[in-house]
């Protein structure tokens, strides 16, 4: 006990078996991502979060509002606020121009450092098609580019 009449809490937790065994998930992270989250974000975006956050590494699903709003027991336009907020702060990033495609990110450094490692391999691809293509007539660059389905100006 800290200090006189401080009351204490115990912890009791299910102990958590085989990944799939049962059909059930459970949360794993590191508490101090989650800290980071509850100080920053809303009690909707968090809630947000932790929907995102119970599913799989690399597990992909709909950006879908009544999916988020069906297991938060949250209403359909506080998901849809949710959703946003996260990618207002930089948990939930798209990764297309359309947005479309979204990354969510249990760390917000994870997608700073991530956006950094597309950019790079981004540089490294294409220095290797302008090397590619270089020395090749106009006809047999725009071929190749139109083989690989890129965008690419070719006056640079």
């Amino acid at each position: 006990m800290s200090v006189p009449y401080q009351k204490t809490i115990k912890i009791y937790k299910e102990k958590v078996k085989d990944w799939n065994n049962d059909g059930r998930f459970y949360l794993c992270c590191y508490q101090d991502n989650l800290q980071e989250a509850m100080q920053n974000l809303s009690h909707s975006g968090f809630k947000v979060y932790l929907a995102l956050l119970f599913n799989k590494n690399y597990y992909k699903i709909d950006y879908s509002p009544q999916y988020i709003s069906n297991i938060t027991g949250m209403c359909l336009d506080t998901a849809r606020k949710g959703l946003k907020e996260l990618i207002l702060k930089g948990y939930l990033v798209a990764k297309n121009e359309k947005e479309t495609i979204f990354s969510f990110y249990e760390n917000k450094k994870l997608s700073n450092l991530d956006n950094q490692i597309e950019e790079q391999e981004l540089e490294k691809m294409t220095a290797i098609i302008q090397n590619t293509i270089k020395g090749k007539n106009k006809k047999e660059q725009l071929e190749i580019i139109n083989k690989l389905d890129l965008n690419i100006n070719l006056n640079n």
